[in-house]
């Protein structure tokens, strides 16, 4: 990987908390050594405070963090048109989880 922005944009949609940090923990493991520090892959959910999920999104929306895992919270009323991917990691047990 020759920069971070090689990391395409988007969001990874999980079902649960606990899950969602394995997730962020697999795909920080697969950003280049010389890249971890800088934070490309980020967890964002209800749970985290509103001061600290509304810093991460505004450096989501510069392009300062490449990947969200995330719970719904993150899609809620959020319009972002440089998302490149968005991936549901497990199938939702209804189509409107």
């Amino acid at each position: 990987m020759a920069s971070p922005l090689n990391i395409k944009k988007g969001f990874v949609y999980i079902d649960d908390v606990k899950g969602g940090s394995e997730i962020n923990d697999y795909l920080n493991a697969r950003v280049d050594p010389k890249f971890r520090h800088y934070g490309l892959v980020r967890p964002y959910n209800a749970a985290m405070s509103k001061r600290y999920r509304k810093q991460l999104m505004k450096l989501f929306r510069e392009g300062q963090v490449r990947l969200l895992v995330c719970t719904d919270a993150a899609g809620m009323g959020c319009d972002i048109p440089d998302v490149d991917i968005v991936v549901q990691w497990k199938v939702p047990v209804t189509m409107f989880k």
